[in-house]
């Protein structure tokens, strides 16, 4: 039996689109926290195809064997992660899974691949190369999934290199902007200023320090859109206020930010991009 995959993140957005499925047997496991690790299992593995990522999963149930090159990093992830008897029980499973569902969703096609690039080479990157650059982002991967939700995944790798960057967000195709997927990704830009940013409070309370988090990346994406372009900024904030049947005009109410965290994170979005409007309702 088949079902959306409905899967509490720990923030108040969705980690899967509407849609998007798996096997029931897997519900209870993808719902615990202890697999939370699963959900960015991409990130570990972006050059892993769909075999490459099964042949990964049953090399972390067995210990002996050897991941394939493109899923070793996964594969150690999963070994750290979980214990034995747990993946030796479980990950079967879900490479069962996964072999069972690889056709019936593809990516990106060719031509629709080609256009992102580009936007993103010739608009994209030359406005926001200074933020790039100050939070060590310079260059990586992105990962374009039709199945990730409006809470997309962002890997920043080793901080002493600023190209093994991995960033997942969804196709969003209900947003009807051209952009969308590309606009879905500078929130994810901004997680690293926002990680620092947080500090200590994101220990005492996750599902708060979550919230706070999500808010901060989605008003300092909307940052990074302005310096794009003003159509870009309005198109963001319209694809994002529309996430829980917001409208543009209900942004920054939709995404209030806690002053003491937006403070920093706003000091080095005014450095790499000049100064910027202070949210209201903030000092």
């Amino acid at each position: 039996m088949v079902r959306d995959l409905e899967v509490p993140a720990p923030g108040p957005l969705a980690y899967y689109a509407p849609g998007a499925a798996r096997a029931e047997p897997l519900r209870g496991m993808l719902r615990a926290p202890a697999f939370e690790i699963l959900h960015f299992g991409p990130l570990y593995a972006p050059t892993a195809t769909t075999d490459d990522l099964v042949a990964t999963l049953r090399a972390a149930a067995r210990p002996a064997d050897p991941a394939p090159a493109s899923g070793r990093i996964l594969a150690a992830a999963l070994r750290a992660t979980l214990a034995a008897d747990t993946r030796a029980s479980r990950l079967p499973a879900l490479a069962d899974a996964i072999v069972r569902r690889k056709t019936s969703e593809r990516g990106l096609d060719a031509a629709r691949r080609t256009a992102l690039t580009s936007r993103w080479e010739t608009s994209f990157a030359p406005a926001l190369r200074a933020w790039l650059a100050q939070q060590r982002l310079v260059g990586g991967t992105v990962l374009v999934i039709p199945a990730v939700g409006p809470e997309g995944r962002a890997f920043a790798g080793r901080h002493d290199d600023p190209l093994d960057n991995v960033i997942a967000v969804g196709t969003w195709p209900a947003a009807g902007e051209p952009d969308a997927p590309l606009l879905a990704m500078l929130r994810e830009l901004c997680f690293p200023a926002v990680t620092r940013s947080l500090g200590a409070a994101a220990a005492a309370d996750r599902e708060a320090a979550s919230r706070l988090a999500s808010n901060a990346a989605i008003r300092c994406g909307a940052r990074l859109a302005d310096a794009v372009s003003s159509a870009t900024g309005a198109a963001y904030r319209r694809q994002w206020a529309a996430v829980g049947g917001g409208r543009s005009d209900d942004f920054e109410a939709r995404f209030p930010v806690d002053a003491e965290v937006w403070r920093p994170i706003a000091a080095q979005l005014d450095a790499a991009l000049g100064p910027g409007r202070t949210p209201a309702g903030l000092p």
